[in-house]
């Protein structure tokens, strides 16, 4: 959908809210029910006039400004809570439910608060962008015996993935022997899945870490981890709109020793860094990125 049909569709406030409805003119929001993953979704589902009163509840492409703000004028001042639930609680979607028990909903803070630049409440950005992916997870772990257990924990203010039901977020394990062959693989995902007639929730909610253990052979003498972000469907992690959120290494620890957790130490670890860093972009199986970390933090190097 064409920027000017999306303006069009908010030519009523724009005359007295240009940065306003520029900001939100941007937005996935306003081209809600004319993007192509939108369109060819609802196609499947046989065009389910339902699937409108989210996707455009006024007509037209996308969410508009009365969506949030009411008819009428002048526009009442939204509640960010109340007006993202209307939609964002809806079947397959938690994202309102599992922020009401965060700690983000316990100090005060709002979808605003993360899901706009500050100053721009307009400027409303999600998953696609990237910008929030850095950050939304924290993969820890632990070498013990035979196996290392993997803790993943959300730290958004909701259950990740967020959103569609379609989204998932997939933890990836690998063991790997002294010369860096692959001997044992495990994968899990993390989203809403479809099983006996209905939706079922597998989401990482706050404060709810899951726990995962990874059997490693004797001939293994390292673990590494990844956490990749799935925007799409798919039944596999990795794919063009893979984004890589996390990763860590263990190796395998002296005898009697439990394995440390050491893939963020830079000394140790030539220079690698845990999870991906703001400014970081995606990960496709097969390549070598470099992106730039904090300051201080020399390059990320991303290895399959």
């Amino acid at each position: 959908m064409a920027w000017a049909a999306v303006a069009a569709a908010l030519a009523a406030c724009a005359g007295c809210h240009p940065g306003a409805t520029a900001d939100f003119a941007g937005t996935a929001m306003a081209r809600a029910a004319s993007t192509p993953g939108f369109v060819a979704e609802w196609g499947r589902a046989g065009r389910d006039p339902a699937c409108l009163r989210c996707h455009a509840p006024a007509g037209g492409p996308g969410v508009g400004c009365a969506a949030c703000h009411g008819e009428g004028h002048p526009g009442a001042q939204a509640d960010p809570v109340r007006a993202c639930a209307r939609c964002h609680d809806a079947p397959g979607e938690n994202t309102l439910r599992s922020y009401a028990a965060s700690r983000a909903a316990r100090a005060g803070r709002t979808c605003i608060d993360c899901h706009a630049p500050r100053g721009r409440p307009h400027a409303l950005r999600g998953p696609a962008t990237g910008a929030l992916l850095p950050g939304s997870v924290d993969l820890t772990g632990l070498w013990r015996g035979d196996e290392v257990e993997l803790v993943l924990a959300a730290r958004a203010g909701h259950a990740v993935p967020g959103g569609t039901s379609g989204r998932a977020l997939w933890l990836v394990a690998e063991a790997r022997d002294g010369a860096g062959r692959v001997v044992a693989e495990a994968r899990w995902r993390f989203g809403w899945e479809y099983a006996d007639g209905g939706w079922v929730d597998r989401t990482l909610w706050p404060d709810r870490p899951a726990r995962r253990r990874f059997a490693v052979p004797p001939q293994a003498v390292a673990v590494a981890a990844r956490v990749l972000y799935r925007l799409a469907p798919s039944p596999e992690p990795e794919g063009p709109d893979a984004v890589l959120v996390a990763r860590r290494r263990w190796r395998r620890p002296a005898v009697g020793r439990r394995g440390a957790d050491t893939m963020n130490d830079p000394d140790r670890r030539g220079g690698w860094h845990g999870t991906v860093v703001p400014g970081g972009g995606r990960s496709h199986h097969g390549r070598v990125a470099e992106r730039p970390l904090p300051a201080g933090g020399g390059r990320l190097r991303l290895v399959p």
